[in-house]
């Protein structure tokens, strides 16, 4: 089995970092607990500034600490497993 960490690269300086208006109830440790979430209905929304970037890259920062990855890094991460 190998491993492989994911890291964010803080130095971009024009990457775009996601931030949240309204959290929906939703808590920001709620999807790192291991269990099933059900209460996800797609209203949750990420939003950026373009004036604090606008480079989007696969692995999104956000300030709900999220795993947030675009399609094309999903499907590799998938064919890894």
């Amino acid at each position: 089995m190998e491993f492989y960490k994911l890291g964010i690269e803080v130095t971009g300086k024009n990457d775009i970092v996601c931030h949240y208006k309204d959290d929906l109830g939703i808590q920001q440790y709620e999807f790192k607990i291991g269990q099933t979430f059900d209460r996800w209905d797609g209203s949750f929304k990420f939003y950026y500034d373009k004036s604090e970037g606008e480079v989007p890259t696969d692995y999104l920062a956000n300030d709900m600490g999220w795993f947030v990855v675009s399609r094309k890094l999903k499907t590799i991460m998938e064919t890894l497993t």
